[in-house]
């Protein structure tokens, strides 16, 4: 092997290797919680959303990948059958989480979920 091809090759390695670091750094930081930390966040909140929503179908997704019993315990309520939510927790968007009565718009990873709740 040429000495440029044996520098091009040790580059290419320590890029792929620098990848597979970063990757599962941002997959630890997004790492998932227990279903008793999750049980812990459905005490102190509600989940609005709504059976069309993308973003509703992605949040329920997060939430069926730590626990597929996860709407036994976890209140949801869909604008679909109570739009008058929109109103009584002033919002015009969903998906809202209302944690300990203050609310977040969007789609949250479970580890915010659990900061946000103290749990």
């Amino acid at each position: 092997m040429k000495k440029n091809e044996k520098t091009t090759y040790i580059i290419l390695v320590a890029i792929v290797i620098l990848i597979i670091v970063v990757v599962n750094i941002v997959k630890n930081n997004n790492a998932s919680i227990t279903i008793e930390e999750l049980k812990c966040i459905a005490e102190k909140s509600k989940l609005i959303l709504s059976s069309t929503c993308s973003h509703c179908i992605e949040q329920k997704r997060i939430l069926k990948s730590i626990d597929s019993n996860y709407t036994a315990y976890l209140d949801l309520i869909y604008v679909d059958e109570h739009p008058e939510v929109f109103e009584e927790y002033d919002i015009t968007g969903v998906p809202t989480w209302i944690i300990n009565e203050k609310t977040y718009s969007g789609v949250h990873q479970p580890k915010e979920l659990k900061k946000i709740a103290d749990c």
